[in-house]
């Protein structure tokens, strides 16, 4: 499709990739982001519009969030309008499931919910709404989106095998990897502080463990190299959620009773656990120094929520007050998170070099000096001896008031914590109070 043919077929969609892509005038796009806003308002509460035009713009809002955050509308509200559009136009769900879940069905009605199989386009769109929701809901407590259904893994199974793009292929396992992140999310919820935890919580853990790591990209045939690390990305952060909501459950909800009466060692379980969580915020932020330049321009809003929980989950763990977390290469991980405002000025320079200049939004301007400010405020100075790797193994002989402090906080947060990683300059990472030992 010729940009012509799509500015006629598809006039939103066309309005918002020109704006999400204007890189070479951050505040043009500004305003370019300020009028889409106003014309996705316009179209859905003035108009009433219901399209598949209207419902990929938005989510090409979505994905591209941060390049318009700065404007302060709500990311819920955006996304819960996605979903209200992909319910009116019966691709929430298959078909049937919405001819038969509408009123008008009742009554004979055929207008909506006729039954007709969806389209590749269609199912694109509601793996996308699925993907983008379920990621951001993993990363910022106060949004909740779409979830994982039968149709889901259905329109997965069908993209797959159409093959029409290699992105489909990309799509496709993005999606799986968020399926299994919302697994572990489920699991650890229905049992966060319900009694049974105490003493299933291993044996849950270990299962959840196995599922994870069935979802490991590095299992299936490789695909180009930002594909891979994206993918990459996305499993490590699911690891990442694994880890530090068991963590947190067993720091929560177990006493050091509790756990030696099933033959487990309390502080060495922590120890271990600390080092995994570690371990996988560590990976995510590797992956994200792998991306080449020309990418982290382009990377979408979700994946830099992703970096933003796994920046923000090693800062909670190198600062909490406990031998375990003491035990870590502090240094190294200091030394680690520092490159990552390296890799992004890298980025702006690189693009800055394109003969149509490429810049990153405003809320990146102030990222080396929060980066810089954490580290300092952690005071770690290097050790006398230093491991050279760590990983679940390495809990050496803990004792058990290794417990203390080890909480690293299920809380709930929201966008805002994207704005302290990324502001126009100062350190603002909100402690949870629950961290204050």
């Amino acid at each position: 499709m010729t940009p012509a043919e799509l500015f006629r077929e598809k006039p939103v969609l066309f309005m918002i990739i020109i704006a999400v892509t204007c890189q070479h005038d951050v505040e043009l796009q500004s305003r370019l982001c300020s009028l889409c806003r106003t014309e996705i308002a316009h179209r859905i509460w003035d108009q009433s519009e219901v399209s598949l035009d209207l419902l990929q713009g938005i989510l090409v809002f979505i994905a591209w969030r941060h390049v318009h955050i700065h404007l302060g509308s709500t990311l819920s509200s955006l996304i819960h309008s996605a979903i209200a559009l992909a319910v009116d136009l019966d691709i929430y769900h298959e078909p049937r499931q919405a001819a038969k879940a509408r009123l008008g069905a009742l009554v004979g009605s055929e207008s909506i919910g006729n039954g007709e199989l969806r389209t590749l386009e269609q199912r694109r769109a509601q793996l996308g709404l699925f993907w983008l929701s379920s990621v951001l809901s993993a990363c910022l407590g106060d949004v909740a989106g779409a979830k994982s259904s039968s149709s889901v893994a259905n329109s997965c199974h069908i993209l797959e095998q159409a093959k029409e793009f290699p992105s489909d292929l990309h799509l496709v396992r993005l999606v799986q990897l968020q399926i299994t992140a919302e697994t572990v999310i489920a699991a650890i919820s229905e049992d966060d502080g319900s009694s049974n935890l105490k003493f299933s919580a291993h044996a849950m853990f270990d299962l959840l463990g196995r599922e994870v790591k069935k979802a490991d990209p590095s299992r299936l045939p490789p695909s180009d190299s930002s594909s891979s690390v994206l993918l990459s990305l996305s499993y490590d952060i699911v690891r990442l959620l694994l880890y530090r909501s068991y963590l947190d459950g067993v720091s929560h909800n177990m006493s050091h009773d509790d756990l030696h009466a099933h033959g487990i060692s309390a502080a060495a379980r922590c120890t271990s656990l600390a080092f995994s969580t570690a371990d996988a915020a560590k990976a995510a932020i590797m992956d994200f120094l792998a991306l080449d330049g020309y990418t982290v321009l382009s990377l979408p809003y979700p994946h830099w929520t992703q970096m933003g929980h796994a920046i923000r989950t090693l800062a909670r763990i190198l600062t909490m007050k406990s031998e375990a977390s003491e035990a870590l290469p502090a240094v190294d991980l200091l030394k680690l998170l520092e490159q990552v405002p390296t890799k992004v000025e890298e980025a702006f320079s690189r693009g800055m070099q394109c003969p149509m200049p490429r810049r990153l939004p405003v809320i990146f301007q102030g990222f080396r000096k929060t980066v810089s400010d954490f580290t300092r405020s952690t005071g770690v100075s290097p050790p006398t001896q230093m491991p050279l790797d760590f990983g679940p193994g390495q809990t050496g002989q803990p004792d058990s008031n290794q417990l203390n402090g080890m909480n690293i906080g299920m809380y709930e947060e929201d966008e805002g914590f994207m704005m302290d990683l990324f502001p126009d300059g100062g350190f603002q990472l909100n402690f949870d109070p629950a961290w204050n030992y």
